[in-house]
């Protein structure tokens, strides 16, 4: 958010701030990507209280995906982006995202089989259900960016308010000492 603030002026219109937060969310991810080996506490794991053997072995194939592959995935099949936005976010050209798209499709079908519909189907489903409630999502960032402003004005104002009370001290200190030299 921070970040944003200052690529606020920059933006011409709400499509670039969308792609500037996608490209960003994206990327910070990259960071964040639990390891393939830590099925267990997968959050596409979680939610579910008793996922089959097909879903276990479903998650434990697209986490042992290549990173963009995965996000080819979920970008165009769970957030349902077209092929320009995917590439937008991901940081690479429209034929890269498709290639990725087409060889996580492969590689998962070739685990499902028969069943890859299905499988993508659930897998997306619980991708789904992990989006936040409305109330968390930042709908406005001219607010969120109000409000930073004004906490940073505060804090301003609350070191001049104790820089005016310490040079109060200061010179009444300075006045008494020169009272009672006299």
């Amino acid at each position: 958010m921070n970040q944003s603030l200052r690529a606020l002026p920059n933006w011409r219109n709400e499509a670039q701030a969308g792609n500037w937060f996608l490209h960003h969310t994206i990327i910070k991810s990259r960071d964040l990507a639990p390891p393939p080996h830590a099925v267990r506490q997968d959050s596409l794991l979680r939610s579910l209280i008793r996922p089959s053997p097909e879903y276990l072995a479903f998650l434990r194939a697209f986490r042992q995906l290549p990173p963009q592959q995965r996000e080819a995935f979920v970008l165009f099949r769970g957030e349902k982006l077209d092929p320009r936005r995917a590439a937008v976010g991901m940081d690479c050209s429209t034929a890269a995202a498709a290639t990725h798209l087409a060889a996580a499709n492969s590689a998962l079908a070739a685990i499902a089989v028969d069943t890859f519909e299905t499988r993508a189907a659930a897998l997306l489903q619980v991708y789904a259900s992990l989006t936040p409630p409305d109330d968390l999502i930042v709908g406005d960032v001219g607010i969120v960016s109000r409000k930073l402003g004004r906490r940073k004005f505060l804090r301003f104002m609350e070191r001049i308010l104790a820089l005016a009370i310490l040079a109060a001290i200061a010179w009444i200190i300075w006045r008494l000492s020169k009272i009672i030299v006299i």
